[in-house]
């Protein structure tokens, strides 16, 4: 009976110790599986960190063609920031004292100089709604005319007025606001067209048709010149036409038409990337192109120099000795003198 006694005990002993050590093995195992799978994520979390925060400059630089100069550099370098910029000021930039209030949603798009007064293109793209004005250099806005429909381009004929419309028509408006139509489906309808006049006729620019049109006063059609990829912007000179359009490698030209065929001025890429040319407007023997926040004076021998306006520039004209521009997104009507506009 002791020695069954004895070996009872024993049995009991050895069971606790083996309960024991499985508790203890079972809890070393759950700590081994914790630090396994959080570990890594503390190292991985800390050798992410600095790699989020670095920007290396020579993959930009690497990225962009050599014959890119650096302003195109640090413009993509700025996109890619989360910090907003500010666009740069001009002492030479002011606002002609225009209230938008009455005008909102519609907003300046293109505008042309009578003489006196600024007369503009104002547009709400979000709904076929457009007006156009007259604004006064002190800032009084009228109502020309009312549509129901956009208006873009805009040229001065006489005592008229000459739009483009989002239906690819060529309008004629009276100072008193009288609407006639000049042609019809000229351009390819929801894509803006310039305008401009050159002696009786009217030039049109066909962004998506890629066509330079004249239109006489009778509403007949004829192509100046074809072939063209992406045409915004068109400027009467002389006996020729400088028009803004892509070439067909994408990059933003200025062409001088002569004779129906476009001929080479200006390669805009280094300024404008691979987007589209602005307005063109010309004071003395210069002309001056709409580029986002800035303005490009070209020179005739191709010499091109920044103007920046801390304004997101749309359209585009002069009264002679200062550029009128719209900052379509503000909105505002901004006065622009060459004399004292600082030229980086």
């Amino acid at each position: 009976m002791k020695k069954t006694g004895i070996i009872n005990g024993s049995a009991t002993a050895q069971q606790k110790s083996s309960k024991i050590r499985l508790f203890v093995a079972a809890l070393s195992f759950l700590l081994a599986v914790f630090f396994l799978f959080k570990m890594p994520t503390f190292a991985q979390t800390a050798s992410l960190a600095p790699a989020a925060t670095v920007v290396t400059p020579t993959t930009l630089i690497d990225s962009v063609s050599t014959t890119t100069p650096a302003i195109d550099i640090a413009s993509s370098t700025t996109a890619t920031s989360s910090t907003p910029t500010t666009p740069p000021t001009n002492p030479g930039v002011t606002e002609v004292p225009a209230s938008w209030t009455s005008v909102l949603p519609k907003r300046p798009w293109d505008v042309a100089f009578d003489g006196t007064d600024y007369i503009v293109t104002a547009v709400d793209l979000d709904h076929n709604a457009s007006r156009l004005l007259k604004v006064t250099p002190s800032g009084t806005i009228s109502i020309i005319a009312s549509f129901k429909k956009k208006i873009f381009g805009v040229a001065i004929d006489g005592a008229d007025y000459v739009v483009t419309d989002g239906n690819g028509n060529l309008l004629k408006i009276s100072a008193k606001g009288a609407v006639t139509t000049i042609a019809t489906e000229v351009t390819t309808p929801n894509f803006p067209a310039d305008v401009a006049l050159q002696g009786s006729d009217y030039v049109v620019t066909d962004y998506n048709g890629g066509r330079l049109l004249d239109v006489a006063q009778d509403g007949t059609v004829s192509v100046i010149a074809s072939g063209l990829k992406h045409i915004t912007s068109v400027l009467p000179d002389g006996a020729s036409y400088l028009i803004g359009a892509n070439s067909h490698e994408g990059e933003p030209m200025l062409y001088r038409i002569v004779s129906g065929a476009p001929i080479p001025f200006v390669n805009l890429r280094a300024w404008l990337g691979y987007g589209t040319v602005g307005k063109i407007t010309k004071v003395a023997s210069d002309y001056y192109i709409a580029a986002g926040t800035s303005i490009l004076r070209v020179t005739p021998d191709g010499s091109v120099s920044v103007i920046p306006t801390g304004h997101n520039i749309q359209g585009l004209t002069n009264d002679g000795s200062n550029i009128i521009a719209t900052d379509f997104s503000k909105p505002k009507l901004l006065q622009i003198s060459i004399a004292t506009s600082t030229i980086p």
